[in-house]
């Protein structure tokens, strides 16, 4: 699992670039990539039940971030 995410992390990113012209543009970012990339995060947040995702808070936080 964590090859799985290091490759995604890599690969989709918007903070990894392996072209150098983007690289060098101070200005790279683009909205469309990151919230492509944040999509995911919020699910991974609950692959198993803890103490953290049971909470009355994170339930509301799921729910503005889906």
């Amino acid at each position: 699992m964590a090859t799985f995410h290091g490759v995604r992390y890599i690969r989709t990113s918007p903070d990894v670039s392996f072209n150098k012209e983007r690289r060098s543009d101070i200005f790279h970012r683009n909205e469309e990539e990151g919230s492509a990339f944040r999509a995911h995060r919020v699910d991974l947040a609950h692959l198993k039940a803890n103490r953290i995702n049971k909470e009355k808070d994170f339930e509301e936080f799921r729910e503005r971030h889906t």
